[in-house]
């Protein structure tokens, strides 16, 4: 079955996003960042156009992404070692449509938008941009007439478009458009998102604060939740907002909290659709922070990726949701589900489900009084801890200590909001491969070091590294000291508690009974599963303490390069002294190639000015050439007007003759008339019978000769002033071939009004138009019919042209009566030497159809026959006969024979000399 002929309600989409498969990323030489590839278990590996090009130029927008698997890449690279240089394919690598212009056959595939959304049928989408893009593709692909679906792609860009943000459409509609459209969708192949994925794995680590996808020009986007939680991170997260040091700090968070909570509205009632540039989000907490001095905020700076434990994030996630109910409270639920389903994955995977479990026993909890006092404790450590953190930054004055005491935080007991979150799993593994990293993570507390840079530390940089490991260490100490006061609960919170947990034991005793009785098979298998758990739990803290050992054993090594480092420093000052000196030297050699440069510009500009000079030069000569030939064109015109005068002087003297001739004729017709009056006179003399008959022919033949008389000498008297008139010409051109006549405008100007005449019923147009409408009806090839519309199109512009021109030479002359104003005509319209091969090609068929060969009688141009009281014409080449209307008509256009194509002339415009 063809592609075009399948039903389109029938196919499927193909889709990868269900299957499993392994991104990988480098990073190598001068490439963009981020060069991933997806590969699945099949053996197909795809990736991207962007990996061809590099930041710089990704950053202009005008790079428009598309998905290549294994065969398009090794097409491209194949190419591209072919190719002289690399940038004579990038072109071609810059959108879809221009790669399929070349890789007609190419696999389509489209990317998968996700977005964070309560609907589950609104979650996996498509950008409109791309479907828009692949629709004439897919339409090409099936050999379908893409015309015919042009004002329904309209309607749809129409109705797709949006000025600031991409836009986007769910899967349902996508398959509706493509059915619409009548595109087979297993043409079409789903793929996931790699860029997406890996931020999404990225969140884990705690730095990392949102997850992002790329637009077809490569810009940043988020949807509303991720712009939310974006907002919530870098403006609220690490914020007390029950804690105030002034008055002015207190209006500042309120007026702060009003604001960001307007604007998470805003973001939250976008449509689903929508997705919204990180630039302007960046913007808006730029703008926040910039108005809101007063509020003290995190500072939020990326660190090396590295993977988060369990515990690390039941911390951070404990912490943050504790944010999250001291920001909004009860008042902002909807914002609070978008801000917590977000930060839920952040969580591991394979602890996600767990840790679940543990929050949602944990927000019951906290309700309870002893715990209410461990946090409360906690957070004043913590607040404590923060303070000295910020005094012993360096080149930092010292804060004043706050005065005001620390507000008790409002524990109310509320629903708890993880209830009904899905949290779907990747079916991707990441796989990260770098070719070099910059950094390495040195295994102790909260410490980021480069190697290289240890080496070149001074003496304030080490103490300062001093001061924050010990600030590090005292931070660890305070925990500890946290951790021991959370122990230490009074006894009776204790009893209290464990009074509690007894109840629940009992309970949980009774529920053990019951599902023993009716579901034993199902307790082994979770007692089971218990027990992996608990022998996973105690692997991980193994695989803690060997982590800490490997830190103490690097913390020792950093104290030996720093001891290495004292020693270097002598060596290093000497070398800077010799580095000085040395720099000393390079500023010498620098001064001498300003004094090359500055000669390098003055020999520029002299040779800019001697070009400019040469094309002044050249532009002179080319108008002096042009004048030369401007006249050379004249002189030929004069001289083509003397051949055409001469000719009709000719013409002139044949009718003289005839005239003469005729009134010869005349002459002797009178005679006749003469010998006949006196003939019936000699009659009359004899009849007298018919006197009166006789007297009365004799006066009315008398009348008649002498009318006859007086028209002859009136003839000859106008054929007497013609022939002196023509002498005075003939005289008046003589003269005018040597020496120019002062009334030479009259003759021009006569000239072009017989042009204009003969051009003015546009006879040669409609000759042309029939000429060309014949040869359309006659050949059924489509490139000759193009070719006969073209000839005709080009005949009528060079007709409109020619008649203009004399039109406009006639007004010149009327208004200056100087010559030298005249502009020298073009050749007159014709058809190509092509066409009328075409044509006669043509006609020839058309001729051999009909009768394999035709007579004399008939006319070679208008096919009919030629009667003996019709004008006609031969020609001295091939003695062919046509009509002398016709051939006149068709010697107009071309001067040519129409059946040899040799050259003749028009005998009523160009008569013979003899």
């Amino acid at each position: 079955m063809s592609k075009s002929t399948q039903n389109s309600k029938e196919t499927k989409l193909v889709d990868y996003c269900d299957r499993e498969g392994n991104v990988s990323t480098s990073k190598k030489e001068n490439d963009p960042n981020g060069k991933w590839k997806l590969a699945y278990s099949n053996g197909e590996v795809l990736s991207s156009n962007f990996d061809f090009f590099l930041d710089e130029e990704l950053e202009k927008g005008s790079i428009k992404f598309f998905v290549l698997d294994d065969s398009d890449e090794k097409w491209a690279r194949e190419t591209m070692k072919l190719s002289e240089k690399e940038g004579e394919l990038k072109p071609f690598l810059k959108s879809l449509t221009d790669f399929v212009n070349h890789q007609e056959n190419k696999r389509i595939y489209i990317r998968e938008v996700c977005i964070s959304s309560e609907n589950p049928s609104e979650r996996r989408r498509v950008f409109t941009e791309e479907v828009l893009e692949i629709i004439p593709i897919i339409l090409k692909q099936q050999n379908s007439r893409i015309e015919e679906w042009n004002d329904l792609l309209q309607k749809y860009q129409l109705e797709w478009m949006r000025e600031h943000a991409p836009n986007s459409i769910n899967m349902e509609t996508f398959n509706s458009v493509l059915e619409e459209f009548d595109i087979n969708k297993g043409l079409i192949t789903i793929v996931p998102d790699p860029v997406y994925e890996m931020s999404l794995q990225d969140m884990l680590q705690f730095e990392r604060q949102i997850a992002m996808r790329f637009s077809s020009d490569g810009k940043c986007l988020l949807d509303s939740s991720h712009a939310i939680f974006y907002i919530f991170q870098s403006l609220v997260s690490g914020v007390n907002w029950q804690k105030h040091e002034c008055q002015a700090e207190e209006k500042c968070k309120r007026e702060l909290k009003e604001v960001v909570i307007r604007a998470m509205k805003q973001y939250l009632n976008n449509p689903e659709e929508a997705l919204i540039p990180i630039d302007d989000t960046k913007e808006t907490i730029k703008w926040l922070r910039k108005t809101h001095t007063a509020v003290r905020f995190p500072d939020n700076h990326s660190s090396e990726l590295q993977d988060v434990d369990i515990a690390t994030a039941a911390l951070q996630i404990s912490t943050g949701l504790a944010q999250i109910d001291q920001f909004f409270g009860k008042e902002y639920v909807d914002l609070t589900n978008v801000v917590t389903r977000l930060m839920m994955t952040k969580v591991p995977v394979e602890a996600r489900n767990k840790y679940l479990s543990i929050l949602k026993t944990l927000q019951e909890y906290t309700s309870e009084q002893p715990h209410r006092k461990m946090l409360m404790k906690a957070q004043e450590r913590a607040e404590k801890l923060r303070q000295r953190k910020e005094q012993a930054k360096p080149n930092k004055a010292k804060k004043s200590s706050s005065t005001n005491t620390v507000e008790s935080h409002s524990w109310e007991q509320h629903e708890p909001l993880l209830d009904g979150q899905e949290y779907p799993e990747s079916k991707l593994k990441i796989t990260k491969k770098e070719a070099h990293r910059p950094y390495q993570i040195c295994q102790r507390p909260f410490s980021l070091v480069d190697n290289d840079t240890v080496q070149k530390l001074d003496n304030t940089e080490v103490d300062q590294v001093l001061e924050t490991e010990a600030l590090e260490i005292s931070s660890i100490e305070e925990f500890q000291k946290i951790e021991e006061d959370v122990i230490a609960v009074p006894k009776k919170e204790v009893e209290e508690s464990m009074e509690k947990i007894g109840g629940l034991d009992k309970l949980d005793k009774e529920l053990a009974e019951l599902a023993e009785e009716k579901r034993s098979n199902r307790t082994e298998k979770m007692l089971r599963k218990v027990i992996r758990e608990h022998e996973k739990l105690i692997k991980t803290l193994d695989d803690i303490k060997e982590i800490i050992e490997q830190r103490e054993e690097e913390n020792s090594k950093l104290k030996g390069l720093l001891d290495e480092k004292t020693k270097n420093e002598a060596k290093l000052g000497n070398k800077l002294k010799s580095i000085e000196i040395q720099v000393e030297r390079l500023k010498n050699f620098e001064r001498a190639p300003d004094k090359m440069k500055k000669e390098k510009k003055e020999i520029t500009s002299r040779l800019k000015d001697l070009k400019e000079e040469n094309r002044g030069l050249k532009s002179s000569l080319d108008e002096v050439e042009n004048e030369r030939k401007l006249r050379d064109l004249e002189m030929n015109e004069m001289r083509l007007e003397l051949r055409r005068m001469k000719n009709q002087l000719r013409d002139k003297e044949i009718v003289i003759e005839r005239f003469e001739l005729e009134a010869e004729n005349s002459k002797s017709r009178i005679s006749e008339k003469d010998t006949e009056i006196s003939r019936l006179n000699n009659e009359l003399s004899n009849s007298t019978e018919t006197n009166e008959s006789l007297a009365f022919q004799l006066s009315r033949m008398e009348e008649e000769t002498r009318k006859r008389k007086m028209e002859e000498k009136e003839k000859n008297e106008s054929i007497q002033s013609q022939i002196s008139t023509m002498h005075n010409l003939l005289h008046q051109l003589s003269i005018s071939a040597d020496v120019e006549d002062p009334h030479q405008f009259r003759f021009t100007l006569q000239r072009l009004r017989n042009i204009k005449d003969r051009f003015q019923n546009k006879d040669q147009l409609k000759l042309a138009k029939t000429m060309t409408d014949k040869l359309i009806t006659m050949s059924n090839r489509s490139e000759i019919r193009e070719l006969a519309l073209y000839e005709y199109q080009q005949y009528e512009a060079n007709f409109q042209n020619y008649t203009q021109l004399v039109d406009l030479n006639i007004e010149k002359m009327k208004e200056t009566r100087d010559c030298s104003l005249y502009s020298p005509l073009p050749k007159p319209p014709a058809f190509s030497d092509r066409f009328m091969n075409e044509y006669w090609l043509e006609c020839d068929k058309k001729k051999k159809e009909l009768e394999m060969d035709i007579s004399d009688s008939e006319c070679l141009i208008c096919f009919f026959e030629m009667n003996s009281d019709q004008k006609t014409l031969k020609c001295d080449h091939c003695n062919k006969i046509t009509h002398l209307k016709c051939a006149s008509k068709w010697l107009q256009i071309h001067r040519s024979c129409p059946h040899c194509r040799r050259e003749q002339l028009d005998p009523e415009e160009f008569p013979a000399l003899s």
